[in-house]
């Protein structure tokens, strides 16, 4: 999924720090089923208004391509931290 979020930070240096924090927050968090655990993984774009463009559309084909440039650099396959036995699972079944 991909989302929008509009952020007040006054520096692109300021902007992208808080991204980062919140992106190994949300990787450092198991996601887990009854029988799996995985981990997440976030890939962000970044446009600058008024830096960057003024325009809406502008800014969002920038970040676009600024999240699609951070997907293939960030990516890789999903992998299960645990083969779902119970004696792996960090929690009760």
């Amino acid at each position: 999924d991909e989302f929008i979020g509009l952020f007040n930070e006054t520096t692109q240096e300021a902007l992208a720090a808080k991204i980062l924090k919140m992106r190994s927050a949300f990787e450092e968090e198991d996601i887990r089923t009854e029988t799996l655990t995985f981990r997440g993984s976030f890939s962000f774009g970044l446009s600058i208004f008024p830096d960057q463009s003024t325009d809406k559309t502008t800014l969002l084909r920038l970040a676009d391509l600024s999240l699609y440039r951070d997907k293939k650099r960030t990516r890789s396959i999903p992998e299960p931290l645990c083969d779902g036995s119970p004696k792996e699972m960090p929690y009760e079944t």
